[in-house]
Order: structure tokens, then sequence, then C-alpha cells
């Protein structure tokens, strides 16, 4: 067979029903497989965004909840100091109600604030500080009041004149403050981030609908 004639065969091949579908068969396996591929990386993408989401998401209703106790733990620390001082006016048991709701309600929130401290979301060095000042301002109440129930008014105040207690409860303010203050902070980077997530999933989502468009006009047109 010359030459002419070979290549006139091939072509006959080529343009015949059998070419033009193998020819087609190949490019809807190629598309295919590119749509699997995008696909599979976008999934990735998706669980990605979703999971810096959550992440953020998590931390931030984790601040609030430390921010919380710890508005509680100054508002309990307080009254026990209220709780003190109207006992010593009045030597009237009554008056001893704040100061023991606040013992409670101040060593209960301490209590919360422990696993933020396991997790590494609240500074532990700063919540054991926090511990000893809460506790010094109530060992200073209970030394008042006990003093004021077996000896009297001016036992009670002689002891406490050296403003002992105003002295722990400016370091239960202290201590607090700064905790806040990196809550804060770290509130703002994760808002921040959580912004950017959702962008970026917002982002992701278009773009992978135009492309998977566009594949499936490859594969089957």
């Amino acid at each position: 067979m010359s030459r002419r004639h070979r290549g006139s065969f091939i072509l006959q091949i080529a343009q015949s029903p059998q070419g033009i579908r193998g020819s087609t068969t190949g490019r809807s396996m190629l598309g295919a497989l590119l749509g699997v591929g995008f696909f599979v990386l976008s999934a990735y993408a998706a669980y990605f965004n979703i999971s810096a989401m959550r992440e953020s998401d998590e931390r931030i209703r984790a601040t609030h909840e430390v921010l919380s106790a710890l508005d509680a733990v100054e508002a309990a620390t307080l009254n026990v100091e209220t709780g003190q001082r109207g006992y010593m006016l009045t030597g009237e048991e009554q008056y001893l109600e704040p100061y023991e709701n606040g013992v409670v309600a101040a060593r209960k929130n301490l209590s919360s604030l422990e696993p933020y401290a396991q997790a590494g979301i609240v500074q532990a060095d700063r919540l054991d500080a926090l511990n000893v000042a809460v506790n010094r301002r109530v060992q200073i109440a209970e030394s008042a009041i006990r003093t004021r129930r077996e000896e009297g008014l001016e036992a009670a105040i002689a002891l406490i004149g050296d403003d002992r207690g105003k002295r722990a409860m400016d370091a239960v303010r202290q201590i607090t403050d700064q905790i806040v203050q990196e809550e804060e902070a770290e509130r703002l980077v994760r808002i921040d981030a959580l912004s950017a997530a959702s962008r970026a999933a917002v982002v992701t989502a278009i773009v992978s609908s135009l492309i998977g468009a566009g594949l499936t006009i490859i594969i089957f047109i």
C-alpha cells in the first residue's frame, strides 16, 4: 500500500463513527477525572473553612464564659466585703448573708474557670494568682467577723485598720482586669478569623460552582 493510500485509510478510520466515539470517550474520561479531582479539592477547602469557623466560634463562646465568670468572681468578692462591713457596724447576724453568699459564689466561679486554664484558654498562673487574692480577701473578712463577734467593734476595727482588706480587693480587681484584657484581645482576633473564614467559604463556593459548570460543559457538550 502506498503512503498516500495509507494516509487516506487512517483518515477514514479517524472519521468513522468508531474513531469519533473513541475520541469522545477519551475526552469524557479526562473530564470526569478532572471533575473528581476538583470536587475533592473543593470538599477539602470547605472542610478547612468550616473547621476554622467552628474553632473561632468555640473560642469566642469560651471567652464570653470566662468574662462572665470573672465578673461573677469580682461581684462575689465585693459581697464578701459588704457583708463584713455590715456585720462589723451592727453586730447582727442577718448582715452576714451577703458575705456567706459571696464566699460560695466566688469559689464556685473560680472553680468554673479551672477547665479553661487546663485548656490553655486562661493563663494558669493568672488564675492561681486570682485564687490567692480572693482567698486572702475572704480570710481577712473571716478574721474581722470573728474578732467583731468575740471581742467587739473596737478590736475588729483595729484588726483591719492597716487597709489589708482594701489591698486584697485591689489585687482581685487588678488580676481580673489583666485576664479580661487578654480575653478581649483574643476575642477580637477570633472574630477577625471567623470573618475571614466566612468570606473564604463564600468565595470557595462561588468558584466551585463556576468551575463545576465549566467542567460539566467540557464533559457533556
